[in-house]
């Protein structure tokens, strides 16, 4: 039985325009995205994973479900695979912020490249420019049924495999995008601070608010 796909807000059904250098816009293609399983990118991601990879449990199952629901369990193995690739690349001395796999590829060029203009949400792990972002955690599917609220988390943090997933989207995200806070986001002395007094609150039996609220307020003295 062949496998319905439903069109979904991932990315996988957008395309992205391709240029002559010589007669300017040529035409459209599908970007090519990294596989949650083998690594290779693929422009037709979902029908590579449901085909490839069919006797994987993950992808067995989800040929169970509903058209809606499988194409949300793709969706998340989609997002896994881009999380793979982007924290491989981040950890190379030559990282270039516009290799990132996020989202959505905008069809106009876009201005601001710099890495403060990307994050990664703190439930679904998946990658964003930050004006997509904020429409995201509005539908995150990995916050629902949960009290938590998706946050964003800067690249910067995300880079740092000294701090714990939950000190980067508790704390570090927590910091405004101005002069003070990317310097508590970026400093390692301030890094290593606030994650030192982070875990001594987390280790405590009762969690209290106004701990979060003072690990930042030393942070930024």
């Amino acid at each position: 039985m062949e496998c319905q796909l439903a069109k979904s807000d991932d990315g996988e059904n957008e395309e992205e325009d391709v240029y002559d250098n010589n007669k300017g816009l040529k035409g459209t293609r599908n970007p090519k995205r990294p596989c949650p399983f083998c690594g290779i990118f693929q422009s037709r991601l979902s029908r590579h994973i449901l085909t490839k990879h069919r006797d994987n449990d993950e992808v067995k199952a989800a040929k169970q479900l509903p058209v809606k629901d499988r194409n949300q369990v793709l969706c998340n193995l989609k997002r896994r695979g881009y999380h793979q690739y982007n924290l491989m690349l981040m950890k190379e001395d030559d990282f270039d912020v516009n290799q990132i796999v996020k989202e959505r590829q905008t069809r106009k060029q876009r201005e601001g490249n710099a890495m403060e203009n990307r994050a990664m949400c703190s439930s679904c792990q998946g990658y964003f420019v930050k004006e997509h972002l904020k429409i995201h955690r509005i539908k995150c599917t990995a916050a629902e049924g949960t009290t938590i609220t998706p946050t964003a988390i800067p690249l910067s943090a995300v880079r740092d495999d000294d701090c714990s997933e939950d000190y980067k989207a508790d704390i570090l995200s927590g910091f405004l995008d101005d002069t003070s806070g990317k310097f508590c986001k970026t400093d390692k002395y301030l890094k290593d601070f606030g994650f030192h007094s982070y875990r001594r609150f987390a280790a405590r039996k009762e969690k209290n608010p106004q701990n979060r609220k003072n690990i930042m307020k030393h942070m930024r003295m």
